[in-house]
């Protein structure tokens, strides 16, 4: 018999090889996205509170263009991930249904 495994330690060990697989790709993980913006905003709230007009109105640029940066991995995730469904599904003769199909 298997020694028991708790639960969170199953899933750590789970997610731990699909974090491996990030790290393989260049691209910065959404992780390290999330942190940059919250570091922008931090900086664009200093540059409102000294009244630099320029300066948060750039931070406010950058800050929509991390966004956009993370909503592209995003659905470059979701592609990825469909793509790999619809090979399986090639492989198994076997389309995804909704209920309206059924």
């Amino acid at each position: 018999m298997d020694k028991f495994v708790k639960f969170s330690d199953w899933e750590k060990s789970k997610y731990s090889v699909s974090e491996e697989k990030e790290e393989v790709t260049k691209e910065p993980g959404s992780a390290q996205l999330i942190a940059e913006l919250e570091e922008l905003n931090s900086m664009r709230k200093k540059a409102v509170k000294q009244q630099d007009a320029y300066e948060s109105q750039i931070l406010e640029i950058a800050i929509k263009l991390k966004k956009l940066e993370i909503e592209r991995q995003d659905l470059l995730k979701k592609q990825k991930d469909l793509s790999e469904a619809r090979e399986l599904s090639k492989k198994t003769k076997l389309e995804g249904r909704s209920h309206d199909q059924e």
